[in-house]
């Protein structure tokens, strides 16, 4: 026999939810419920996702970029439907009562330590790829005497400007994750909104830049990996403009309440990682060659 608590548990999740799929969460040493969430039902975008990645690889063998390219695009696609919020046929107020009873948070948004988790092993994953991408720098800087080439040195006005920006945004998405915490769903859409305007201008100022760049991708070590670092800095600050983008667009479906946010968190998380990758990017592109 268990807990007399649990044993109401388990009786009152065998008649509620109904309506929905539902999850129970248990502590990792002591087996004890912490969280009810809602599990997605059945969909096709996972499987559009994957065949997406199967064909940036098998384009990346067959060397067709075009390929990869188009395989990108499926994956984002499949990704934004996979993560597209549907109905619950739920009210706000049967979640209160069930957590009352029983004493364990229930989220019908997801859950909130999944998702976490998730987030957090996608951040570890482009923190990697990041770091290869430093080292690659490093070993080139120790291996070159010249760093930079005579005529390679990028101006700092231009990354100034975007860094600003950039910071910028994240202080607003920052505003924007205190606001829907506190339930105030319009001043949330309205600094995401502005965390995503000010990061996307950030992005325009950085891309218009390396655009108009004097040393190509070509020409030497130098260009080489100065072009992939920004590039890749550059591609994950767009990723967090769509996500900011998808959250402003369900925000204005009214998908956000004070208990139903964890999509706001998880592109908070991201947000403050992409960040961090922007400055420490940028400061290893255009100040250490400069204080060496």
């Amino acid at each position: 026999m268990g807990d007399r608590g649990d044993e109401r548990l388990v009786h009152a999740l065998s008649q509620w939810p109904l309506r929905w799929r539902a999850a129970l969460i248990t502590g990792v040493s002591d087996g004890e419920p912490e969280e009810i969430f809602r599990v997605a039902g059945p969909s096709i975008w996972p499987f559009i996702t994957a065949i997406g990645a199967v064909a940036i690889f098998a384009a990346e063998l067959l060397k067709l970029r075009w390929g990869a390219f188009v395989g990108i695009g499926i994956v984002v696609v499949g990704v934004i439907g996979w993560n597209w919020p549907d109905e619950v046929a739920v009210t706000e107020e049967e979640e209160i009562a069930f957590e009352e009873e029983h004493r364990i948070p229930v989220r019908v948004g997801g859950s909130l330590k999944i998702a976490r988790w998730g987030m957090g092993l996608m951040v570890l994953f482009v923190s990697i790829a990041f770091v290869s991408i430093l080292l690659s720098y490093f070993y080139l800087r120790l291996e070159n005497p010249v760093w930079p080439p005579s005529g390679s040195d990028p101006p700092l006005l231009a990354i100034l400007v975007a860094t600003v920006l950039v910071v910028g945004g994240a202080l607003a998405m920052f505003r924007a994750l205190m606001r829907v915490r506190d339930g105030r769903q319009i001043s949330m859409r309205r600094w995401i909104l502005v965390a995503v305007l000010l990061t996307s201008a950030g992005l325009a100022v950085r891309i218009a830049e390396m655009t108009g760049l004097e040393f190509s991708s070509q020409g030497h070590a130098y260009g080489s990996i100065f072009h992939l670092l920004s590039w890749f800095v550059i591609f994950v600050g767009l990723a967090a403009v769509v996500m900011g983008g998808m959250v402003v667009f369900w925000s204005l479906r009214t998908r956000y309440t004070a208990r139903r946010h964890v999509p706001v968190d998880n592109v908070g998380l991201y947000w403050l990682a992409m960040v961090i990758i922007w400055v420490i990017g940028t400061g290893v592109l255009y100040l250490t060659p400069r204080l060496t």
